[in-house]
């Protein structure tokens, strides 16, 4: 990929993506929990809150480049969808503007610890 590459991301189901900014481990997500991958307070089904409208905790928002559409509900500041839900099959393009290592998660904890994560490497 160059630095213009436009990612197209398919997502089939309910995913949540967040893309962490170059430099970010999966190792410093682990940091972060203490060992352990991190839970949003009250809502252990998701590492982060998936709703957009509700900021990042402090220590996590200036480390992420791009936050995936919430798959339990509707656009921004709207309650959520059950019909249709925005888990169903959906595209989520991503432009890499910069050339760097950027880790790309799963932000449903249960699938985060069973492997749904990986790196983009964005060159010149």
């Amino acid at each position: 990929m160059n630095k213009r590459t436009l990612a197209l991301s398919a997502v089939a189901g309910f995913h949540d993506i967040i893309i962490c900014k170059d430099g970010f481990k999966l190792q410093d997500l682990l940091d972060l929990g203490g060992g352990v991958y991190p839970t949003f307070p009250g809502n252990a089904a998701f590492v982060f809150e998936p709703n957009p409208a509700n900021p990042l905790p402090a220590q996590v928002a200036p480390l992420v480049y791009y936050r995936g559409i919430n798959p339990a509900g509707g656009p921004l500041v709207t309650a959520v969808a059950g019909n249709p839900a925005n888990g169903s099959n959906r595209n989520e393009p991503v432009a890499f503007l910069e050339p760097g290592r950027y880790l790309v998660i799963c932000n449903v904890r249960g699938h985060l610890v069973d492997g749904m994560y990986a790196y983009v490497h964005v060159s010149n």
